[in-house]
Order: structure tokens, then sequence, then C-alpha cells
């Protein structure tokens, strides 16, 4: 918000009330800019609980509240049925456990202020009342604050329908243990979520928590082999390297410190406000307050020690041509720790096994970046195993918990979907195309919602004339998931046994030169990348590089090592191998089915929409409710508000998308009583029409009839 200085010479000087730091508090306009600004109304130091009730609804208003409120540590705002979470950045009372339990004891919930708790009391009260399935759908980017959101939301769930025992417990427990398997300290987040997460929170016929099932989406599998720069792998690597005893160093074979490991050692080793020799034994006691007995963690940090180790193999060239084991004492602990032969697991590093078409096959050398490549597709490939058995047990435990079977046809849920926001780098890989291809999918469904819900509203209050548009982004759908979009042309570029990159985006070029929202970026556009890998020249990525007009804006992407990517699976005799592994976890990661032909082999991207396909259809069949989580500023401090910055998380998150909405049917709302004081001179000329006696709505009613005419 700003105030108009003076105006001579075609320019407008403003002077804003509420410079971010490091941000000129003057400004100039040309009369243009100027007379596109929405005017303040109201007073400019009253802040509203809800943005519908401002007097004008637009994008500067909404932000100028949001300060208000967030200055005042009120960090929840409601916008019609979303409520945004501002983090604070510290931990604030209205977020305890004392302070849900005032909540609960509250007579009309519905008249507090907004809140994650007003949520969850909503969503659950709504289940028990109708007995249909609810959903509360949290989103932001990196830091704005959805894991804690989630945990909080859980705990309101437990406070709200009073449930307590081991199976409310582990349902608690198991969403902060999945942070520890899930989660890295990134550049934006100290404990950022890599991964995707749906949670349905199950209810028995009493209306307590009787079981938890949770469902991932797209880890982050790249984290395991490259964190990058100023970032780190996984927690549990740290916790395990810096918090196991002597013993158990012994037994799974650890370097003595973190910057011994090559996957770790190009990240950093410490992250503010994480102790992890304390999370260690934080782990250990989840893990066994889980069920997850003494011979599964064994098994488990072996495996962990094992992808650490597999970073600092080597490979060097011998006489005859071929890759050789640099280190083989160091191959052969890597095998005791997967529990195979060494001599088999070396053999599917360094070489790879053809069939011939006639029952027998040949063995091909691979060259010194393909043994790489193929080391470190084994890495992820068993940390993702471990992940997704990790969750697999988690779930088993939490039904075995109360001992209650429940339907998956069950309706008496509430699902808790913890999603990444939609990103936008300098450098834009695969998994950012899946990231926001998920953001694009929730935004078609949020929107659709939200446009029925004020259609609704407007019925409910006579004025079906209203007309509601909306931002439709079914074009972006279209060319992202067709039969001949992005992502099936990416598919049909892997099925060809020489299929690159370069021919993908080239057949892109072609196909979408007529899109409204796909396009060719400028040639040298490569050249502004900072993060590319030191063996890749900028004149070749400049080719691999195509624009996509999302929802939230123009993101470029760079198709880098995305057939690698999207096949995603590992050689098949590497997968035989691990599938004959003594450890009995590593074998169920590797089951049989996964020793065939790698052509017929599904890939990451058809896997990744059948799932999100699934859930979308999940979410339609419940109530669904948003909490959108924003960042207030770059740094994550507490207590400053930068404008700019979170003007830019609105339309990330959809929020202005919302104001459009307000804004196409009635955007301007005013109290019965303020419109009756601002209106009244307009029936002095019959003042029985005007009578108090004749109550607000008659009163009202009377002056819009007498302003039409």
């Amino acid at each position: 918000m700003a105030s108009v200085n003076e105006s001579f010479g075609g320019s407008v000087h403003l002077v804003r009330l509420h410079a971010p730091e490091g941000v000129s508090k003057e400004i100039s306009l040309s009369d243009d800019d100027f007379h596109k600004l929405s005017p303040a109304t109201g007073s400019p130091d009253t802040a509203v609980d809800d943005l519908v009730s401002l007097i004008d609804v637009n994008t500067a208003s909404v932000l100028h509240n949001l300060r208000l409120r967030y200055l005042k540590n009120d960090i929840f705002t409601a916008i019609g049925p979303i409520v945004i979470a501002v983090n604070p950045y510290h931990k604030l009372d209205i977020c305890s456990g004392e302070a849900l339990g005032k909540m609960k004891e509250e007579k009309d919930v519905d008249s507090l202020p907004p809140h994650v708790f007003k949520v969850a009391h909503s969503a659950y009260k709504t289940m028990i009342k109708s007995g249909t399935a609810q959903s509360i759908l949290i989103s932001g980017e990196s830091g704005a604050g959805k894991t804690e959101t989630t945990k909080l939301c859980m705990a309101s769930l437990a406070e709200i329908s009073e449930s307590s025992g081991k199976g409310t417990e582990a349902a608690l427990e198991s969403g902060v243990l999945l942070e520890t398997f899930g989660n890295a300290k990134t550049v934006h987040n100290n404990n950022s979520s890599r991964f995707g997460k749906w949670c349905s929170v199950y209810f028995d016929a009493q209306g307590h928590i009787a079981t938890c099932k949770v469902q991932s989406y797209l880890l982050e599998k790249s984290r395991v082999v490259a964190p990058g720069e100023g970032e780190r792998n996984y927690h549990i690597f740290y916790q395990m390297v810096s918090g196991a005893s002597e013993h158990e160093r012994g037994v799974h074979a650890l370097l003595g410190s973190v910057g011994e490991y090559e996957f770790m050692r190009h990240g950093v080793e410490k992250a503010d406000g994480i102790d992890d020799v304390e999370e260690w034994a934080n782990t250990l006691n989840q893990l066994e307050t889980l069920g997850f007995s003494s011979e599964q963690q064994s098994q488990m940090f072996a495996l962990f020690s094992a992808v650490l180790l597999l970073g600092n193999v080597g490979f060097v060239g011998s006489a005859n041509d071929k890759q050789e084991v640099e280190k083989p004492a160091l191959l052969k602990r890597v095998s005791e720790l997967l529990k195979v032969p060494p001599e088999q697991l070396e053999s599917a590093l360094i070489s790879r096994k053809v069939s011939s078409g006639r029952g027998s096959s040949y063995t091909v050398p691979l060259t010194p970046s393909q043994c790489v490549d193929t080391r470190d597709a084994l890495a992820k490939a068993v940390y993702v195993g471990i992940f997704d058995w990790l969750i697999n047990r988690l779930n088993v435990f939490m039904q075995q918990a109360t001992g209650l079977a429940y339907d998956e046809e069950d309706e008496l849920f509430v699902g808790l979907l913890d999603v990444f926001g939609f990103e936008n780098f300098d450098f834009n890989s695969f998994e950012q195309l899946c990231i926001n291809y998920t953001n694009e999918k929730l935004q078609q469904q949020f929107i659709d919602a939200l446009v029925k819900l004020q259609q609704e509203d407007y019925e409910r209050e006579g004025l079906k004339c209203a007309h509601v548009s909306f931002p439709d982004n079914q074009a972006q759908l279209s060319l992202l998931e067709s039969k001949f979009g992005v992502m099936s042309m990416l598919d049909e570029e892997c099925a060809l046994p020489k299929g690159n990159e370069e021919a993908y985006v080239e057949k892109m070029h072609q196909s979408f030169a007529s899109s409204a929202v796909y396009s060719k970026p400028a040639r040298g556009g490569a050249k502004r990348v900072s993060v590319l890998p030191s063996s890749v020249k900028s004149a070749h990525v400049d080719k691999l590089q195509f624009c996509v007009s999302h929802y939230a804006g123009v993101v470029t992407y760079t198709a880098l090592y995305w057939i690698d990517k999207n096949r995603g699976f590992l050689q098949p005799y590497l997968a035989f191998v691990m599938s004959t592994s003594n450890n009995a976890l590593l074998e169920a990661c590797f089951p049989a089915t996964q020793k065939k032909d790698d052509k017929k082999a599904s890939t990451i991207l058809a896997t990744f929409r059948a799932s999100l396909k699934a859930l979308t259809a999940t979410l339609l069949q419940t109530t669904a409710r948003y909490i959108r989580c924003i960042k207030p500023n770059a740094d994550k401090v507490p207590g400053r508000f930068d404008g700019q910055f979170i003007s830019r998380q609105l339309r990330y998150t959809g929020v202005s998308a919302v104001v459009e909405i307000q804004r196409s049917g009635y955007p301007i709302s005013l109290p019965k009583t303020d419109f009756i004081s601002r209106y009244r001179c307009c029936g002095f000329s019959a003042p029985e029409k005007m009578a108090p006696s004749l109550g607000l709505d008659a009163v009202c009613t009377n002056l819009m009839e007498i302003i039409q005419v």
C-alpha cells in the first residue's frame, strides 16, 4: 500500500507505507500505470478475518490485509472456503496443544477466527454428520510450512475426536518418522519434504481415529546421489553417520564422517536447528514404537550404509579396454551389506546382458560414464525401495495397532494432502515437470470447486444473474497429458532403441508450434543457467530447452537426462542380482516381477500419471477444504513481510485465481448496515421505506428498488 506524494509531468510519485528492508520507500509510476491500481477502501489500519468481507476484493487489498494480520501474529486468514497460513518462523501459542484443547471446548467453533483447527473441525463434523469422506489439501512452496501444517491438522483431528491409544499414536508418529527418510535440507528449507503425501485418517463408528493409511508420490531420487549446492541428502544418512554407536558403526561398516562419503561430500554437513545425534536416538525410538523389529532395523541400516558406500565405488580401465572396479575391497564390503555375491555385483555394474531374441544373451561392456550411471541408478533404486517398503510396513502396523480392519470403500475418513508446490528455477528438469503437472491437475480441481461454491452462494442470495468467470488451464493440461502431448512424446522417445532428448525436444517444437501455451526459447538461453553439470556444454543444453506457460507463469524446462530418468529402472540383470539377496528387506524391494525385459517396463511418467489419476478420482469423491501456506520472506526470518515475494506465491498457490473469481461476480460487498448508511440519502423522498422498524433486509430491498429506478 502506498500514498500519493505528488503528480506532475505525466508521472505519479508515491510513498510506500510498508516498504520491506532494502527496498526504497519512494516509487514513480506513469499516469497509465497509476490508474490501473485499485484505490484503498475502508480503514487502512483495520484487517478482516475473511478477505471476502473486504469492501473491494483485489490483489492489493488482500496483500495489505495479510500484512496487517501477520504483524500481529494472526497467521491464519480466510478467503471464502480457503485458509491462508503465513509461516511465522517461530512457535506461536495459538498452535500449541493447550490452544487446541481450548478451541475444542468452544460451544460455537464457527465463530472462532480462521485457524487450521477450524478447518479440521469442519471436516470432522461434516464427515460424522453426512457419513461422507472429507479432504484437506495443503500446498505451498518449500519452506512455507506445509509439513508443520499437516502435523497440526493431524493433532487437531485427534483432539476433536478425543482419540487416544496405539492407533492414534501410530497415526501421529508415522508422519514424524517419514520426515526422517523423506525430508532434507534445501536452500529454501532445513526440513523440506521431498515427496508428496496423501494420508487417509479413518474413524470408527464412535468417531475415534481407527487407523491411518499413507501413500507417497514422486520421492526425489536424484537427491540420494547428488544433493544440490548448499543442501543435504536425506536426514537419515546424517543421523546414522553422526549418531550410530561404535557397535552399530562396526556392524554396518560406517565410515568416520559425512565428508568421507562421495554422495554427501558435495553438500553441507550441518543444518541449523537440527541435531543429528539427538534425532538418531529419536528415530530409533520411533521405529520401535511403530513396530519395526530389531532385525528389520538392522537390515534397513545395512542397506543405507551400502547406498552411501556405493558412491565411493570408482571404475578404471583395464588392458582389454573394459572397466574394472577401482577398489575391490570396497566393493566386497558393499556386497556384504547387500548380501549378494561380489562377483555378480561387479559384473552387473561394469556390463549389461543383452537378449539375442533366441533365448540366449551376450554381455556388453559399459563405458566409464555408463558404469557411474548404473552405480547411481542402483543406489537410487535401493533407497526408493526401502522408502516404499517403510510406508507399506507403517500402513500394516497402523491397521494392526487397533485390530480394526478398514474397507477401502469406507468413506468415514479425512484425507490430508501435503503436496509439493509449483516450482520455477533457473534449471527446471524432469522432476519440476512432474511437480508442475501435479499442480496443474490440482489447480483445475481447485478452481472447479470454488466456482461451484461461488455460484451456490449467488443462488442462495438470489443473485442468479451473476456471471462467474475463472482462469481455465485446460490448454496446459491438454499440452501435457493428451495422447500426443509432452509426456506421451517422452514415453514414445524412451521406447525407441536410440531415443534421445534432442530429438524429443525437436519433435515437440514441430508438433506444438501453433500452441498458445508452448514456445521455443531464444537461442543462448542455456548460458544463463548457472547449475549445469561441468561436463555439459551450454550450447548442447540450448537445444534441450522448451517453455510451457503454466497457470502460474512461464517455465523453461531443460530435458537433460530425461530419457534415463523416465525409464527409471535398473538393467534387468542388476535387478535380478538384488532379488537374490539374503537380506529379506532388499529381496522384498526387488520382487521377481522386476526381472523382465526392460522394453516392457513401465516408465516413471506412466506410473506417476496413473497414481495421480487415482488420487484425483479420490479427491473428487470427497468434500475438499484448502490451506495455502505462504513464506513471508526469502530469508526465513520472523516478523518480515515482503509483499512482492508473497504476491508471486499467491499466484502460484491459486489464491490470485480466487480473487479473480470473486471479482468476476460481485466483487464489492458491504454489510447491510454499511449499505444503508451509505445510500440512505437516495431514499430521502420516501422516508417511510427507510424506517428502521422495517428491518435491514426490507430497507436494503427498498433502497435497491429506488436506486434502480
